[in-house]
């Protein structure tokens, strides 16, 4: 039998070798096309700050988000998400499906909250979770789905019930003061020395304190007050300090406007009462804002509630003394007597001759 030589069957290996790689050639390093673009590869959030839920109930809070779909096709988008009150506990969750359809979507999201919510304050707010969007498009449930996610956020309920309670606080403290005034002008007799005017200066405790409390109000909002806030939104604190530091700056134009003439000394002495009110509220309102804002910080956990309460508690004690001299400051300007050392007041005209406010 004859014997090829050696070199023969190399030639005819690599020849076969060659013929083979051409037959396997378009194969190689071949990978598969990937497939077309999915409609979901598309659909995104209109927009890309966090989702606030607003509309709260006691059964739940809802939001409505936007969902763009730039593909030109019908994409199927699922939603799901959680929160955590703030506490770091869970607070509920929330489900919802849509067909999007047009190229801008709204969908209305809706929280499910573990126990109902409390209208008047709710102690689990404020609240944080994230959303997440799963899309596909219509028809292709094998299709690779778009994941999209965003931040929730749930804020204490809206109005706040210590922004009302300052608010009121403030407000009965100052009609107080008016009405104690308007009583002691019908009994007060007629004494010359109770014409003048008040002595609203730079140096009065009433405009020393609203506007110092409404500085220390905006220090302590830019600079150490959290983003989401406990007991009131962080606009109604710029609001109010602002507000109540405006109001005690405008009581002598209010007297000054109200006092046309030479009014009788009761008249006089009902018009001084209406200021001071003015003034009590004013002042105590901005009291109350700026110990408020020292316990959003103790719930916050930038100071210890030992510091929160106290300082509280303090610009409590002080808003109480300003009640209770208006009080008698309008007793001494039925009287004639200073509300302090009980010395007589020097005749109209005289310098000092208000108690100041």
């Amino acid at each position: 039998m004859p014997v090829f030589p050696r070199g023969v069957w190399i030639v005819f290996a690599a020849i076969a070798g060659l013929f083979g790689l051409q037959m396997l050639g378009p194969g190689l390093g071949r990978q598969d096309a990937p497939p077309p673009a999915a409609a979901a590869a598309a659909v995104d959030f209109a927009g890309s700050g966090p989702i606030e839920l607003s509309d709260v109930g006691a059964s739940g809070a809802s939001a409505t988000v936007l969902v763009r779909n730039d593909s030109g096709g019908e994409a199927l988008a699922a939603f799901e998400g959680t929160m955590l009150d703030r506490r770091g506990q869970p607070l509920g969750t929330m489900t919802a499906s849509a067909a999007l359809k047009s190229p801008v979507t709204a969908v209305v999201l809706t929280l499910t909250p573990v126990k109902p919510f409390d209208l008047a304050r709710d102690d689990r707010l404020p609240a944080r979770g994230v959303l997440v969007m799963t899309a596909r498009p219509s028809g292709r449930a094998d299709a690779s789905p778009t994941i999209r996610s965003r931040e929730l956020t749930l804020l204490q309920i809206q109005p706040s019930a210590a922004e009302r309670a300052i608010t009121s606080l403030g407000l009965i403290a100052g009609a107080i003061v008016l009405l104690y005034g308007v009583a002691a002008g019908f009994s007060a007799k007629s004494n010359a020395q109770l014409a003048g005017t008040p002595a609203w200066t730079p140096q009065s405790w009433s405009t020393n304190l609203a506007i110092g409390g409404a500085l220390l109000a905006m220090v302590l909002g830019i600079a150490a007050l959290p983003a989401q806030t406990h007991y009131a939104a962080r606009t109604a604190y710029a609001t109010l300090s602002t507000f109540f530091a405006t109001l005690v700056a405008l009581a002598p134009a209010v007297y000054g406007l109200l006092k046309v003439g030479t009014p009788s000394p009761p008249a006089a002495l009902r018009l001084f009462a209406f200021a001071a009110g003015v003034t009590v509220w004013a002042t105590v309102g901005q009291l109350g804002i700026t110990g408020l804002l020292f316990l959003e910080l103790g719930a916050a956990r930038v100071i210890s509630w030992t510091s929160a309460r106290s300082a509280a508690l303090l610009f409590a004690i002080v808003a109480l003394l300003v009640f209770v001299y208006a009080l008698r400051a309008v007793n001494a300007y039925k009287t004639g007597e200073s509300p302090v050392t009980g010395a007589t007041v020097p005749p109209s005209g005289t310098a000092g001759r208000w108690p100041l406010l």
